[in-house]
């Protein structure tokens, strides 16, 4: 092909070879946008959850030997999204504060000392609880308003990141017991020194 002959066309747009390339391929490309992973989710809704019981807190900005201040709001999100996910212990939790993106987004830049979180977490039971539970309610109408009963693994990631072998429940008298299980298991985890 001549160079001259080229330059007689008229230059074409971005429009038109997106056309022919679409008639070549024979189907139009829709880029579909995908939903965030289930742990993502669950991170926002711990975020949340903790705004939402920010009532039941007794201190807004927290200190604990020298370490601080800490916002209340942070801490409580992080545990909540600690014990909704199956994390109780201390190790865990400031191990993931340290290299999990999702908890490093709940926390901030600095990072609380794990006394400080044993701390916050024994004198602010009543707000983590009143949290979780509603994390767990959020997650639970979140889940059934997107069910797709013709998508199962898309539910096994969804109990796999909540660690849970049944679907959620949705009565308040075992939404309470899931509550108080979690709670209950880093309350044991945390008086049998177990942390570390």
């Amino acid at each position: 092909m001549d160079a001259t002959a080229c330059l007689g066309k008229p230059p074409s747009t971005d429009g038109q070879i997106l056309n022919s390339a679409r008639r070549e391929l024979g189907s139009p490309f829709e880029p579909q946008v995908l939903p965030p992973p289930p742990r993502i989710r669950l991170a926002h809704l711990a975020r949340e959850a903790a705004t939402g019981s920010l009532g039941t807190l007794t201190q807004r900005q927290y200190n604990h030997r020298e370490d601080g201040p800490h916002c209340g709001a942070e801490l409580l999100a992080v545990l909540t999204f600690s014990y909704g996910t199956g994390v109780y212990t201390l190790e865990r939790i400031c191990e993931a504060l340290r290299n999990d993106v999702l908890f490093c987004s709940l926390i901030g830049r600095r990072h609380p000392y794990p006394d400080t979180i044993r701390a916050f977490r024994r004198q602010e039971r009543t707000a983590l609880r009143s949290s979780l539970k509603m994390f767990f309610q959020m997650a639970s109408e979140l889940r059934r308003e997107h069910t797709d009963p013709e998508m199962p693994a898309e539910e096994c990631a969804w109990l796999k990141a909540l660690r849970l072998y049944d679907p959620l429940p949705t009565q308040p008298d075992s939404l309470e017991k899931l509550v108080n299980d979690r709670v209950n298991q880093a309350t044991w985890i945390d008086r049998m020194m177990l942390d570390y």
